[in-house]
């Protein structure tokens, strides 16, 4: 089963790196056609929206399906989409609202995906392993961080967004084959509700299956708990993501954008490689709730100075602390969720990203663009006060924000560590079995 494991690993990075890459240079292609950071928040948001909406069903299936065909079809999908960009841009006529569809389908496809790939590592490995398989999969998640920003700017200016698409498909080919030869165990499948008797092979309705999930959440209070303060954090972190490329590119280069997110993987391969050794805390909630206090001081600094190094370190930090982050809440999850509910639980879980980032996108290029960017140039309205200190021009009003993202997410993760239901949480929900 490691070994299989391995492969289907594997398989992700391959595809993940293909999606990261052409994600990163659509972003680009984008903001510069447009100059808009609402354009680009739209962006972001049309592949969040889709996915806040197909989430439940998704988990659903994920539950009643092979997880190898469900990860086969979704990647298939994504492909397509990407497909589509490549075709419209090379005989001219991709538009920014098309990359908007497109994003958006391919978004549906990644709500199937990711619950199906860790559901997947719950059956393919024993529980004892699953500390350090989280780890794994942040590096999954790292090595495209690190790799994309460097490969697009240097590809972006040799073989074009084509070429980065047309390498996508490569990259899907390659991680299709390999899921195609792996072996897969089959996923247990949750009982029925005994009052919703049923015809032999019949289904209950999607909805209802998902309610069994949230069923378990309200039976268990210390995970909805901690459910509610991952989609707060999420929230903050979604407004740092969405506004890092324009506040970069307002001051900077693109060539320095790269840099800077080079620096920021080094930083997230840093801690997935930290965790897959070591496996994390054996309480779990500390993996989360102090890694998330020092994400916040990252943000803060990164805020108030604008100098290319001092941007590096920050992007450093951060994205070292996300896999401690994301990973500890993925075991966390893995151990106390029995593998019967598992698809429709980490489902929820990505209802909750889903639906922050939307609202993230939106409401940060709305208080960016209309509100804090205005106000902290010369002569607006926070030029005399936050301006003293800060600076005056473009990209300060968007550090203005990261200043108090940084310090609501500080008091967040304190005053959560301050509650013995999430200090305790470890303690108080008992493992599945």
């Amino acid at each position: 089963m490691k070994r299989a494991f391995a492969w289907v690993w594997l398989s992700q990075l391959l595809s993940l790196s293909g999606s990261v890459l052409t994600a990163f240079a659509v972003g680009v292609w984008v903001f510069r056609q447009t100059g808009s950071v609402l354009a680009y928040s739209l962006l972001v948001a049309c592949v969040a929206v889709p996915a806040l909406v197909i989430a439940p069903w998704a988990g659903v299936w994920v539950d009643r399906l092979q997880r190898r065909r469900v990860m086969v079809a979704a990647d298939t999908g994504a492909a397509l989409c990407t497909a589509a960009i490549g075709l419209l841009l090379w005989f001219g006529r991709l538009e920014v609202w098309q990359t908007l569809l497109l994003n958006a389908a391919a978004a549906v496809c990644q709500a199937f995906q990711r619950p199906a790939f860790l559901a997947a590592v719950t059956t393919l490995l024993p529980k004892r392993d699953l500390g350090r398989a989280s780890g794994l999969v942040q590096l999954a998640y790292a090595v495209p961080s690190l790799t994309a920003p460097l490969m697009a700017a240097f590809l972006l200016g040799t073989i074009g967004l084509e070429g980065i698409v047309a390498l996508n498909m490569v990259c899907f080919a390659i991680a299709t084959s390999i899921l195609l030869a792996v072996p897969f165990p089959h996923a247990p499948h949750a009982p029925h509700a005994p009052h919703a008797p049923q015809r032999p092979g019949a289904h209950r309705a999607a909805l209802a299956e998902f309610g069994d999930a949230l069923a378990y959440l309200r039976q268990r209070r210390p995970l909805a708990l901690l459910l509610g303060y991952v989609g707060v954090q999420r929230f903050l972190t979604c407004i740092v993501v969405v506004l890092f490329t324009p506040i970069v590119l307002a001051i900077y280069s693109e060539s320095v954008l790269g840099i800077v997110f080079t620096f920021g993987g080094v930083g997230m391969i840093a801690g997935a490689a930290l965790l897959s050794g070591w496996g994390g805390p054996r309480r779990r909630i500390f993996g989360i709730l102090p890694f998330d206090m020092l994400f916040g001081a990252a943000v803060l600094a990164g805020g108030i100075w604008t100098s290319v190094p001092l941007l590096c370190a920050c992007a450093f930090i951060v994205m070292f602390c996300g896999p401690f982050i994301t990973g500890s809440d993925q075991t966390l999850w893995q151990h106390k969720v029995p593998p019967m509910l598992q698809g429709r639980l980490f489902a929820l879980r990505e209802v909750l990203v889903s639906g922050a980032l939307p609202l993230a996108a939106i409401a940060g290029g709305l208080a960016a663009e209309r509100g804090f960017e205005p106000w902290m140039m010369p002569g607006g309205w926070l030029a005399d006060s936050a301006g003293s200190w800060m600076g005056v021009g473009k990209g300060r009003g968007v550090g203005l924000m990261f200043v108090l993202v940084g310090v609501f997410a500080i008091a967040l993760a304190g005053a959560a560590l301050s509650l013995p239901a999430m200090r305790g949480l470890d303690d108080r929900v008992p493992d599945a079995h």
